[in-house]
């Protein structure tokens, strides 16, 4: 339902008094946010040649 609205909307229905968009996918759209920056964060530090002595460890 909510993958082909905008976060606006998700943002607002789940600001509203309604029962949904409740704690379970809300919890979940900001679990999937944390990882998307760590993951970002990681693509910063592979192949940058100043944390290259850890790369393997971040690459994974």
């Amino acid at each position: 339902m909510y993958r082909e609205r905008s976060l606006e909307t998700y943002l607002a229905d789940a600001a509203a008094r309604k029962p949904a968009p409740g704690g379970g996918s809300v919890s979940a759209a900001a679990g999937a946010l944390a990882a998307a920056m760590g993951e970002m964060s990681a693509s910063f530090t592979v192949g940058n040649e100043k944390y290259a002595e850890v790369e393997q460890e971040v690459a994974g």
